[in-house]
């Protein structure tokens, strides 16, 4: 097909887009981040669990006419918002993907359960502060999609206090997830042998080196989620033990 039409990539994480960026070039390529859930119960079922979300929409080449996608998806009772610079849509969407995600996956618990802990709800407030240092070194905005609004969460993490922060983050992640289990467990419980940590904290702590930004938490979270994927650590070890998992981003500190 020498002319193909327009791609819309709907992946989750920073840079999954690229490869058809550099196949077809950026005016062929319209960048999408989708806030909402779905679960697939069935082989041949998906079901929409929460309909006050949306899909995001930014054209890989800035300044790429996109109003006709977004209108018909509009029309189509997709909610769907129009940004300017794909980047600052994604890395916001990474911002909330990441909250209750590896942390939970490494140590076997619902998000919920683990920002119950102080300790790994500093951890996780700790991870999320090194995201917002490097969208800030990037020159990255934090965008609110469609129902998610990524700003508040980085105004939150950046300037509340843990007493007034600890009770509103984790009500919202445990009415956002509940007992649910998030993505990174269930491929680990899965055992795919993969893992899309690399296009969250993975991408994360990458772009904070490119940056020389110290990116302890980030580096570990992935680090120890690519090894209990490739069977080079034990999960029992992990399984409900926050200390474990402390002393492995120690090291990365050191």
């Amino acid at each position: 097909m020498p002319r193909p039409p327009p791609i819309l990539t709907l992946q989750n994480g920073i840079g999954a887009e690229r490869p058809l960026i550099d196949q077809f070039g950026p005016q062929r390529i319209i960048v999408g981040a989708l806030t909402t859930p779905v679960s697939k119960p069935m082989a041949d079922q998906i079901v929409v669990e929460r309909s006050d979300r949306g899909l995001g929409l930014a054209p890989a080449k800035t300044g790429q006419p996109i109003d006709q996608w977004v209108n018909l998806l509009n029309k189509a009772g997709v909610t769907t918002v129009a940004f300017k610079e794909y980047e600052a849509m994604k890395w916001s969407k990474a911002l909330l993907n990441i909250v209750g995600n590896a942390t939970s996956a490494i140590l076997n618990r619902p998000p919920g359960v683990v920002y119950k802990s102080d300790v790994m709800f500093d951890l996780e407030v700790r991870m999320l502060r090194e995201t917002l240092k490097v969208m800030d070194a990037l020159k990255l905005d934090v965008v609110d999609l469609p129902g998610s609004p990524a700003g508040r969460l980085a105004f939150g993490v950046r300037r509340a206090p843990k007493m007034v922060l600890k009770p509103i983050l984790t009500s919202l992640v445990a009415k956002g997830r509940g007992e649910k289990m998030p993505s990174f467990q269930i491929d680990l419980m899965a055992g795919k042998g993969q893992s899309e940590v690399v296009f969250h904290n993975g991408a994360i702590a990458k772009a904070g080196v490119a940056q020389c930004i110290p990116m302890p938490v980030n580096t570990a979270l992935t680090d120890v989620l690519l090894r209990l994927t490739r069977h080079e650590l034990d999960w029992r070890d992990f399984d409900g033990k926050p200390s474990r998992l402390l002393a492995e981003v120690e090291r990365f500190e050191n």
